[in-house]
């Protein structure tokens, strides 16, 4: 189980220090909002973001075409979407977890609208959508003490 640690290097769940078990390389500890995100950590929040960008690409074409066989698809992706953003959550806590990934998404989902389907935004939807991408940045960032 992948841990999350301070930047002092404490693990924050004090069972997981005393675990004398050298840690395999995805465990490695890389920074993250004032803590430690380990590399299996951010393969497993790429795998939900991946997993939630083809479930909102099939979400489009069911928009465009409704047929079952593509909700019934869809609907899977969100659900295993949802199912690793649970352990993501569990190891990372809620807000960490929701955070990332709902930056991640917001940029990948509108370049895949823009460039993909063409979608075409005004100006003042364009401004929203950089001035979320902007909010969602900061809320990364460390407490400053």
């Amino acid at each position: 189980m992948a841990a999350i640690y301070r930047a002092d290097g404490a693990a924050k769940n004090p069972m997981l220090s005393l675990n004398p078990i050298k840690r395999c390389y995805f465990e490695r500890p890389l920074f993250f909002n004032g803590d430690v995100m380990t590399i299996s950590g951010m393969l497993q929040l790429a795998a939900s973001t991946l997993v939630f960008l083809l479930a909102a690409v099939g979400a489009k074409h069911w928009a465009i075409s409704p047929t079952f066989p593509k909700l019934a698809i869809t609907l899977i992706l969100y659900t295993i979407g949802n199912l690793i953003m649970l352990r993501l959550v569990r190891e990372f806590g809620m807000a960490s977890a929701f955070t990332l990934s709902a930056l991640l998404q917001l940029v990948a989902i509108n370049a895949i609208a823009i460039v993909y389907f063409g979608e075409k935004l005004p100006t003042t939807q364009l401004a929203g959508i950089m001035l979320a991408i902007i909010a969602v940045g900061l809320i990364t960032f460390p407490p400053s003490e």
